[in-house]
């Protein structure tokens, strides 16, 4: 409104109160102004009891600030210290707050929904926030998603979800719980999804992952595991501070776009193993990474291929396992080590001595004074006995005998004609059988006594005769009938252990 409507309109005001029966506002308006700022003219001119003379006397700057008088000035309204009201609000309820408040100020004290909506004014207000620049490689954010997924058998997934800050390239896999085991087997999918490792993974503060938090005025701690792989890996781990989410504001936003569009995408289905649930996963991720986002120049995946990737450090070879190394515990005199209600073999030389595991969610490396001496799939039954059959003493070879791989593999090192005679014990049994590897193991054990060369060419000499019996060979060894010309004999059935032929 101009300043000469505003002040013709209060003088028209003015003597309207002079009159001994006043006109309704409405007809001393004159179209100058609406009725609810004509309204709040009359309340200023009563308030501040000014006459027309007064009033006419103002400036146009005096007049200006007395219509404009902010209402918290013009009456004896208190409002509360909001430095003391905000650091109290960490602790107890906004509702507890506000009824102290006017307890304290009585009638001078707002109601309870003024308050709280210049409450909320207030947080906004002091609320900030800071642009953040990446450069390429810099850093991977991580964090493990809230939503979850049940598979068939009732069992819960957990996901994973990284981000790399410069080119927002995002990352999702399913692990079955958020231990430090699973912390770890999801960081290696990760950085083999990107082909290489950041400078710094920015992780959240878990229980997992850290020693001792991170606060605002001190570093966090991470535990001896992490430490130990940050230390493989080459690159720093950071720990974000407490309830602070802005510290990795871009895997925050991944994980509730990749719940929104992956995680409910999955709800619709059923799955019953958690790599089926991964393998679902891998088509739906790479369609997202390929999408342009508004005003952005494009898309994650073009950039992370042309700009970021390039950037990122080289993977380690070979690629080191990450896990968690357990206790050292005794190795029982049955070269079985004792994990997780299961028995893990070694070889047999290493029987009673100390050994240490070293473990994630597929694999079990077992070490001896620091030496990597076997390897097993990790197994999840319980009760259960893995053994290698390297592993085992030479007397429990000639009980049990060799698996068909390893007869096969310590046969192409003697001689082509020892492979054929393994090849004819396990021709139409399963790989599993144990005549068939009890006889291979026979066979093989031979070479304690015997060179190669003479084995081989005892099994040539009975092939020719299509008798390889194991006591036959034996016996063409201990007698050197081997060194004999081999007769031009037709072939007859073959017979493999104790007299037993094809025909048979």
């Amino acid at each position: 409104m101009a300043i000469q409507h505003c002040r013709l309109l209060i003088q028209n005001l003015c003597l309207n109160l002079r009159k001994k029966e006043p006109l309704p506002i409405s007809s001393v308006i004159n179209n100058l102004a609406s009725l609810n700022t004509a309204k709040k003219y009359l309340r200023v001119i009563l308030e501040s009891k000014l006459t027309f003379e007064k009033i006419s006397e103002l400036s146009d700057s005096q007049l200006v600030a007395l219509v404009t008088k902010k209402r918290s000035e013009a009456n004896d309204k208190i409002l509360p210290d909001w430095d003391v009201f905000i650091e109290k609000n960490k602790k107890l309820s906004t509702i507890i707050l506000i009824e102290e408040y006017q307890r304290l100020y009585g009638e001078q004290a707002y109601s309870a929904a003024h308050i709280y909506r210049l409450y909320r004014k207030e947080k906004a207000r002091r609320k900030q926030s800071m642009f953040l620049d990446y450069y390429a490689g810099e850093q991977a954010q991580i964090d493990f998603a809230g939503d979850t997924l049940h598979l068939d058998n009732r069992t819960k997934i957990c996901f994973f979800c990284g981000t790399l800050s410069f080119s927002n390239y995002r990352f999702l896999y399913a692990t079955r719980d958020q231990t430090t085991q699973s912390w770890l087997e999801a960081i290696q999918a990760m950085i083999l999804f990107f082909g290489g490792i950041p400078e710094t993974i920015i992780a959240d503060n878990d229980s997992a992952l850290a020693k001792k938090a991170r606060t605002s005025h001190q570093p966090g701690e991470l535990n001896k595991c992490i430490a130990e792989v940050s230390n493989l890996l080459g690159c720093c781990f950071s720990l974000t501070r407490v309830k602070k989410p802005k510290d990795k504001p871009k895997v925050e936003n991944s994980v509730k776009y990749l719940q929104n569009r992956i995680v409910a995408s999955l709800k619709q289905h059923t799955y019953f193993t958690k790599d089926e649930v991964n393998a679902a996963i891998r088509p739906l991720l790479d369609e997202l990474n390929s999408k342009k986002p508004q005003k952005c120049a494009d898309s994650p995946k073009n950039i992370f291929k042309s700009e970021e990737s390039p950037a990122l450090k080289p993977l380690p070879v070979p690629f080191p396992m990450l896990g968690i190394k357990q206790p050292p515990r005794k190795i029982g005199s049955n070269a079985l080590m004792h994990f997780d209600s299961n028995r893990y073999s070694v070889p047999y030389e290493y029987s009673n001595k100390k050994g240490v595991a070293k473990v994630n969610a597929d694999m079990v490396q077992l070490f001896v004074d620091g030496l990597h001496v076997a390897t097993h799939k990790r197994c999840y039954e319980k009760g259960k006995v893995i053994m290698k059959d390297e592993h085992k003493r030479r007397n429990h070879i000639a009980v049990e005998g060799y698996s068909y791989e390893i007869a096969h593999d310590k046969a192409k090192n003697v001689g082509t004609y020892v492979v054929q005679v393994i090849d004819e014990y396990f021709r139409g049994k399963n790989k599993h059988n144990k005549e068939a590897k009890r006889y291979s193991g026979y066979l093989l054990n031979l070479l304690n006594q015997y060179d190669c060369t003479e084995l081989n060419q005892a099994c040539k000499y009975q092939l020719s005769f299509q008798q390889i019996q194991f006591e036959k060979i034996k016996a063409c060894l201990k007698n050197k009938t081997y060194l004999d010309q081999v007769p031009n004999i037709q072939s007859y059935p073959i017979e493999r252990f104790g007299g037993i032929s094809d025909e048979s």
